[in-house]
């Protein structure tokens, strides 16, 4: 009646009650359609600037928890999320993110990610001694007897050298057979048999013993025959002269006695 015209507020923008001069800017994390008495929330997942018409998703690896909210937030490290989250997700056991992650990453072979239920885990750690891993694990897998890891962070076992042995599982080293043993089967060490020896450790197969000479099982050297006897190689006992014959000691056969 007094000749005004009251014109409508933009998007973004409001005017609440009767009376209104101007239109006012909607705050940060709220936005309003054209002609609005009031603004709204922005719905959880999403934001909004000082006076604007729509909200917007959060970006990847960003979140929001609340309605209204004026930014996003990072997702912690060990966490992740996709465009217009409320909320981040956790890294599964074998992966790991960084802060402000789009997905989660998987371990490096030699390296496992595990924090127990739900995971979360913000960096891989080194495989211990003793044990291996492939790429993405949540454990490393003990080396099996035969072999062995002999340092952090191993991607696989090494079988142990011949004379050497790892018995059980999760070692770092081999052992080496002690002296008078040999190892073929890489987890067990065995006697030398007799008319054979071993005189160092670490052995991969025993030694014959030459004609002449004898061994017992285990032995670390060869015996030599005394007089009166003789052994052709490997043998385990020397054997007495036949009656006539003769030798001296470490005799590869015996001589016939002179006459008379």
């Amino acid at each position: 009646s007094n000749g005004v015209t009251c014109a409508m507020c933009a998007a973004g923008k409001y005017a609440s009650g009767t009376g209104n001069s101007a239109c006012v800017s909607c705050l940060a994390g709220k936005n309003s359609a054209d002609g609005a008495p009031l603004c709204d929330d922005c719905s959880i997942g999403k934001y909004s600037q000082t006076g604007s018409e729509v909200c917007t998703d959060c970006a990847a690896g960003k979140y929001a928890g609340s309605k209204g909210s004026p930014l996003c937030t990072d997702c912690n490290a060990g966490s992740y999320s996709a465009e217009g989250a409320f909320a981040c997700t956790l890294c599964l056991t074998g992966t790991y993110s960084e802060s402000g992650a789009t997905v989660c990453s998987s371990c490096e072979a030699g390296k496992y990610s595990n924090m127990g239920t739900g995971s979360g885990s913000s960096l891989c750690m080194d495989c211990a001694k003793g044990k291996a891993s492939g790429t993405g694990v949540g454990a490393c897998t003990d080396c099996t007897p035969g072999s062995y890891a002999i340092a952090l962070g191993m991607t696989e076992c090494t079988m142990c050298e011949a004379g050497k042995i790892a018995a059980t599982p999760g070692l770092s080293e081999c052992v080496a057979c002690d002296v008078g043993k040999y190892s073929s089967s890489k987890t067990s060490c065995s006697d030398c048999a007799a008319g054979s020896f071993a005189s160092q450790v670490g052995t991969a197969t025993c030694v014959t013993c030459d004609a002449g000479t004898y061994s017992t099982t285990g032995a670390i050297v060869c015996n030599n025959c005394t007089a009166g006897t003789f052994s052709d190689n490997s043998a385990a006992v020397c054997t007495y002269c036949a009656v006539g014959k003769y030798s001296n000691g470490k005799a590869e056969n015996c001589t016939a006695c002179d006459a008379g």
